[in-house]
């Protein structure tokens, strides 16, 4: 039986940011444990445009190579821990817009 996979997400991609180091050392952390694998994925890395997609995220309908990779990457975990700096009391655009959004599972989803 495949092992859960857990992501952890680095939201931040300004330069001088730590939460890449963070992640690491989370993961390194998390690795002890034998029943799931973890792996970090670094949005600064993936480098997603800001809303470049013609059809609304909930279709699924994904037009752009970079749109379809991050989608099948997201797909890959069964659990997620998203990295993000702490400015305000709320998720910033700029992350959940290309990151949460294009995680969906189309119309189907039940988020």
């Amino acid at each position: 039986m495949d092992l859960p996979k857990i992501q952890i997400i680095v939201g931040s991609t300004r330069p001088g940011r730590i939460g890449l180091q963070i992640a690491n050392w989370l993961k390194d952390e998390l690795d002890y444990i034998d029943e799931a694998k973890v792996e970090t994925i670094d949005l600064a890395a993936i480098n997603l445009p800001f809303l470049d997609e013609l059809a609304h995220p909930a279709t699924g309908q994904y037009s752009n190579d970079h749109t379809l990779a991050w989608s099948r990457k997201i797909k890959e975990g069964n659990g997620y821990i998203w990295l993000t700096r702490n400015t305000m009391p709320v998720i910033r655009r700029r992350l959940k817009t290309p990151s949460i959004i294009y995680t969906r599972n189309g119309p189907t989803s039940p988020y």
